[in-house]
């Protein structure tokens, strides 16, 4: 495939956005083959678009976990991710990296946080109806859910050889010089977390790219 045709394919999947029409799912799938074909190709977007230069989206997230996710999906698509905490249970991520990467990282950041909100939900139901209490059903869900993401992820990542770009680690580190690591968050319940492990496995699945 020349390069002309591989910009062609990549600008086309980029512009299959929940703005133009495609469902989320459509959209983060998109996005996720347009940053791998990036990688495959060695495609430099900045010979192509000004904008490509590292730049920053930001989140607003309430759950911990919802922070640990968006840093698998960042660390495994040549992006940064940094949670600042707002107050009344509320943290602010910001997204560091190129514009591509920073697209697929949001699209598939907002398909697999709404699958596994979605999961925990179904899981406190079962929890609650069974034994009456949903006490550490949240978090270990979770912890299933985004260690069977973090697996797939950076399984495809290692085979595409994909990095983290120094010029990304650079802003990084412009924007927060005082970096300290976050909490992780306990499974505690085995049951809740084995189905995150299986939903979270099939999440990430379907947003797996054959080229």
């Amino acid at each position: 495939m020349d390069n002309k045709k591989i910009m062609e394919r990549i600008n086309n999947l980029l512009s299959k956005t929940v703005e133009n029409g495609c469902t989320p799912q459509e959209a983060a799938s998109a996005a996720a083959m347009a940053q791998r074909l990036i990688a495959k190709h060695h495609v430099d977007m900045r010979e192509y678009n000004e904008s490509e230069e590292v730049g920053t989206d930001k989140d607003t997230v309430q759950k911990p976990w919802q922070a640990i996710l968006a840093h698998v999906i960042a660390k495994n698509t040549c992006c940064k991710v940094i949670r600042t905490v707002r107050g009344r249970g509320k943290a602010t991520l910001t997204f560091i990296g190129r514009e591509t990467d920073r697209t697929a990282v949001l699209q598939m950041f907002d398909r697999l946080m709404w699958a596994c909100a979605r999961g925990i939900s179904e899981q406190r139901k079962k929890y609650r109806d069974m034994y009456g209490t949903t006490k550490g059903v949240e978090n270990s869900y979770a912890s299933g859910f985004i260690n069977a993401v973090e697996s797939a992820m950076g399984e495809q990542c290692r085979a595409l050889m994909l990095v983290v770009p120094e010029d990304v680690k650079e802003k990084t580190h412009e924007l927060f010089p005082s970096l300290k690591k976050g909490a992780g968050i306990r499974a505690t319940v085995s049951g809740a977390y084995n189905a995150g492990v299986r939903d979270g496995r099939s999440a990430a699945g379907r947003k797996t790219i054959t080229m």
